[in-house]
């Protein structure tokens, strides 16, 4: 499902079949993140087996992601997500199975950070968050005439303000509607 959902985003943007002006519900971004997703599954599924691999070492893979990032730059290759436009598909997922790797790599000799555990292990919730809480605090930010925009500082709040909203939220949820998330037994 994942190649093939590759395949489709790779054939419509080659033929022109939905450009920019018709990605309706932005079904390219969807199928490209399926692909994704798909990988997630296959590393998941074969964890065990992957992470006795030596190519994921932290020499090998950072020089690759190095080489990678050079032939993207010295050939003008277009990798942007958003809206989707990608000029090379193999340069592209090569280099973002690279970084997927790359982080996978130093995810796992990081010591366990209890709230960046707890985060994760809520990242879905967080996620469906991300949208409308920064929306809303913007929003309000700038009713009460709050700019942030050529501040560094205030950026660096209002990221903090939306960190603390969300996590508020999240525990809310966790908390007092588990079943939301598929939890179906309360916690006490």
């Amino acid at each position: 499902m994942g190649v093939a959902a590759f395949l489709i985003t790779a054939i419509m943007m080659e033929e022109n079949i939905l450009t920019i002006k018709y990605n309706y519900w932005n079904i390219m971004d969807g199928c490209l993140a399926i692909t994704f997703l798909y990988i997630g599954y296959l590393y998941h599924r074969y964890e065990a087996v992957l992470s006795n691999i030596n190519l994921m070492s932290m020499t090998i893979v950072p020089v690759l992601m190095l080489l990678s990032k050079y032939i993207i730059v010295s050939k003008q290759i277009y990798c942007y997500w958003g809206p989707i436009d990608i000029s090379n598909y193999i340069i592209f997922f090569t280099d973002n199975i690279l970084a997927i790797i790359l982080i996978i790599t130093i995810s796992k000799r990081l010591p366990n950070i209890k709230p960046i555990t707890w985060m994760g292990s809520r990242a879905l919730v967080y996620y469906f968050l991300c949208g409308g809480v920064p929306l809303i605090l913007s929003i309000i930010a700038q009713k009460v005439g709050f700019i942030y925009e050529d501040c560094y500082l205030k950026v660096i709040f209002m990221l903090s303000l939306v960190y603390i909203v969300i996590s508020t939220l999240t525990w809310i949820i966790y908390k007092y509607i588990p079943w939301t998330t598929g939890k179906f037994t309360w916690k006490r």
